[in-house]
């Protein structure tokens, strides 16, 4: 059988729609006859995707996160309708861009963008509108989310409000049933009674602070409930920092997460820990200069996916770009350190903060400018840290590398770039899900630290293991994800992480982690050593004799010899076992 083939589409139907319009498709379909359907287009698409919806997430620290939703009538349906907050993309405009647009003008909060769908159709039975939905953070105890106000054009009456997202099927339900109003079929995605997940425990109780939220249970808890620290704001971006001090049990190493804006740029500077970094989404430029007279500089524009390495005392800055054809706007990136006790905004050196330190003179006299100048315009005990550059860099890494005015006579040697989400050949890769490491065997300038993109299948799990040389940091991409690490005999720690959370596993310690959802999960590690080795229970459970097995577990050698090591996994895909949860 062949494929249909569309072979024109007429105008049909009245004139003079502003919105809308009606075509006529003559096609062949898989068996080469001739049909016709009927399909209505919009008039308004400026790009190849019409509208965005909004999945905006409202959290507070030491509260559950609630949806904006919002209400308004529909004179297709005759009724009010609850909705996504969604309208449509203007010319030159992204989907991120027309999602934070649009949620401001409908319903006055502000947020940042965590992730953008691929297109998707909403009736494709019946038109070609298509659309993307947006997931934006909005956090409540912002300044600019106290007192909300709508924009709202001429003709628009829209009611907004919030409701759970744990528990959103029976609170839309309620909803429905005190005020009367339609829902909108997306909103109401429900799988079958005997098809559902079992329920995501909850989150232990929390305490949260400006810069710290570590779940109770202890001083220090292995997991760190990150996704509720707020962000620092910057002209440029915005940040946040998790280190020995909001995370005490991380005593080896630290991270940060960044956003920068189009032209957002993380100044330039050096420290001296090492960096390992993973970009979320967006295009970072990042630049990094190597030692020695010849002054070789390495340049590349990171992807969604890419990791970079700047080893330690390394001059480096990273620049968000333009949005556009080849590049997403903006750049967010999580970055590991090599020490547990580093924060990037107050311990690296940077171009800022040392010429604030230094006399207007020998500024003046070491690179050739006049004093009063530098008087004028270097401020005493500043530091820029993330500013915003005054022309937004585009893709053509030319133009900017033009803009340099004294020219590397070299490039570097060391390639500071590795496409680890795009790795063709996986490490580790099975029905419970695939790893991908990236050591100093495939990315030789790493020479330190070392990482792994992890995906989980539903309800999959990273088999029981520890690393002989090497802590494990964790950060949850996406998904709901139960942590459990074995410290000591008498002492383990198991919790729950979400997306945005991180987690600790120190050198030596027992520790697995396991997606309790029902859709794929993805977490990336960082690893404070150059080399890649761990040991899965089962390659060491399977060298002992089964009645070594027995005596150790105080169990029958039957039981010893029932375990199914032969089989078991390093990404062990789901059993019988994922109807437990955490309690």
């Amino acid at each position: 059988m062949g494929n249909a083939q569309i072979l024109r589409k007429d105008d049909f139907g009245p004139c003079g729609f502003r919105w809308l319009t009606l075509k006529r498709i003559t096609y062949n379909d898989q068996t080469g006859r001739l049909r016709f359907w009927e399909s209505a287009e919009r008039l308004s698409r400026h790009g190849a995707v019409d509208g965005v919806a909004i999945v905006a997430l409202v959290s507070k620290a030491g509260e559950e996160e609630q949806l904006v939703l919002e209400s308004q009538f529909r004179p297709s349906q005759g009724s009010y309708v609850i909705e996504f907050p969604a309208g449509l993309i203007d010319a030159g405009e992204s989907a991120a861009q027309a999602a934070l647009r649009e949620l401001s003008e409908e319903t006055g909060y502000s947020g940042s963008v965590l992730e953008v769908s691929p297109v998707c159709y909403s009736d494709p039975g019946m038109s070609n509108t298509n659309m993307q939905f947006a997931v934006v953070r909005v956090d409540a105890g912002a300044p600019e989310n106290k007192d909300v106000v709508a924009q709202l054009e001429e003709g628009e009456f829209i009611e907004v409000f919030l409701l759970p997202v744990r528990g959103l099927y029976d609170a839309l339900l309620a909803k429905q049933k005190e005020t009367g109003w339609d829902i909108d079929a997306r909103l109401l995605i429900r799988l079958p009674a005997r098809a559902r997940p079992p329920k995501t425990p909850a989150l232990r109780r929390a305490s949260c602070t400006a810069h710290s939220c570590l779940a109770s249970g202890g001083a220090e808890r292995v997991i760190q409930q990150w996704s509720r620290v707020p962000f620092q704001e910057y002209d440029g971006g915005s940040f946040k920092w998790s280190n020995i001090l909001n995370f005490p049990a991380s005593k080896t190493i630290s991270a940060a997460h960044f956003k920068l804006k189009e032209g957002g740029m993380r100044e330039p500077h050096w420290h001296v820990v090492d960096e390992w970094a993973y970009v979320l989404s967006g295009t970072c430029r990042g630049s990094v200069v190597d030692e020695g007279k010849t002054r070789p500089v390495d340049t590349w524009d990171f992807g969604e996916g890419d990791v970079w390495f700047f080893p330690s005392n390394l001059p480096h800055t990273v620049v968000g770009l333009e949005g556009g054809c080849e590049y997403i706007a903006g750049c967010e990136y999580v970055a590991g350190y090599n020490a547990g006790d580093f924060q990037d905004d107050t311990q690296a050196f940077s171009l800022s903060s040392w010429l604030a330190s230094v006399p207007a003179h020998i500024t003046a006299q070491a690179l050739g400018v006049d004093a009063e100048a530098v008087a004028d315009t270097v401020q005493a005990n500043y530091m820029s840290f993330l500013p915003l550059l005054s022309e937004v860099p585009k893709g053509d890494r030319h133009v900017w590398d033009a803009q340099m005015p004294l020219q590397p006579p070299q490039q570097a040697k060391a390639i500071h770039r590795f496409p680890l989400a795009h790795a063709s050949l996986p490490e580790v890769d099975t029905d419970g899900g695939y790893i991908k490491f990236v050591d100093i065997g495939l990315f030789p300038v790493s020479t330190t630290m070392s990482g792994a993109l992890v995906r989980f299948a539903p309800y999959a799990m990273r088999q029981l293991h520890w690393h002989v040389n090497f802590d494990e940091w964790q950060y949850v991409i996406n998904g709901t994800v139960e942590a459990g690490v074995f410290l000591a005999p008498g002492r383990s720690d198991t919790g729950v992480m979400r997306t945005g959370d991180a987690g600790f596993a120190p050198r030596g310690s027992g520790h697995y982690l396991r997606n309790t959802a029902d859709k794929p999960a993805f977490v990336l590690l960082f690893f404070n050593a150059g080399k890649f080795t761990n040991i899965d229970i089962q390659w060491f459970v399977g060298t002992l004799p089964s009645p070594a097995v027995a005596a150790s577990l105080n169990a029958s050698e039957g039981f010893a010899r029932s375990l199914d090591v032969a089989h078991a996994q390093t990404m062990q895909p789901a059993a019988d076992a994922h109807i437990q949860v955490l309690a």
